[in-house]
Parts: structure tokens; sequence; C-alpha cells
């Protein structure tokens, strides 16, 4: 262990705390990064892309992609029919820049994944899972015999 990390395991142990770990957390860049990060195909280098186009909010995501808070998007036709609208808008960061063609993130994902992620952030039933895990193991089985699993996560 280097010596920045002892200082700051001792500092912690001491304090309870440690004033570095505190300012990051709540600074406006890393609540915002993080929020984008909670959103079903945005990873850390899509969500630095779109802090420093100037957003901050999943409303600010959501203007830009052109998704109505609250939207579920069912069908391919649904989602195809929303991208066509996407396109079709002159899109702006929150502090009023045009975002032109060429800087639009292109991935069908995160439009969804913004317009389902009151669905995705539902937590599977056990019993539903342990179903999956059924019907997956059976057809695995008949592939490769012998395999073994484990359910993990949540």
């Amino acid at each position: 262990m280097g010596d920045k990390i002892a200082s700051k395991v001792e500092e912690w142990l001491y304090t309870g705390k440690i004033p570095e770990v505190e300012s990051i957390l709540a600074s406006g860049r890393y609540r915002a990064l993080s929020t984008f990060n909670s959103i079903y195909g945005i990873g850390p280098g899509k969500a630095r892309q779109f802090y420093d186009m100037g957003m901050r909010t999943l409303s600010d995501l959501e203007r830009y992609f052109g998704v109505t808070p609250g939207s579920a998007l069912t069908t391919p036709a649904e989602v195809d029919e929303e991208l066509r609208s996407i396109d079709a808008k002159e899109n702006t960061t929150p502090n009023g820049k045009r975002i032109g063609r060429k800087d639009k993130v292109p991935d069908i994902t995160i439009p969804v994944g913004l317009a389902l992620r009151g669905e995705l952030g539902q937590k599977i039933p056990r019993d539903e899972v342990e179903e999956m895990r059924n019907i997956v193991m059976a057809e695995l089985d008949e592939l490769q015999p012998g395999c073994v699993h484990t359910i993990v996560g949540g």
C-alpha cells in the first residue's frame, strides 16, 4: 500500500470520513456522471461525453434524445418512430449550443434505456429468476452436458 492510500485509511479510521472523498461525492460533476451511468447503455465514456456537451440531468438526456418523460416504448415500430422524430429535431445542449449530426450519439440503446429505466430498475422475483435458470440450463444441457451455474446479481 502506498503512502497516500495508507494516509487515507488512517484518516478514515480516526475520523470516520475522508474530506477528499466527501468533496468528490458532493460535486455536481460526480452526481451527473453517476446519474448518467444509471441508464442502461451509458458507460463512463458516454457519461463524460454527455457531461462535456453541457448535460447535467436525466431531463437533459430526455430532451437530447427526444424521449418523453415516463414514456414506455413497447414495440420495435414505436422505437423506430421515436428515433425518426429524434433525427428530425434540432437538438441543443442545456446551454443552448446546437448539436449537429456529427455530434449525435446514434446508439438506439440509450433512448430505449431512458424510456424503460423504470422497468429496467425493477427487480425480478426470485421464482422468475429460477424459472429462467431452469429453461436455460435445460437447453444448455442439451448442447453441453455437465455445465454448472450460479445465480448472481440483483
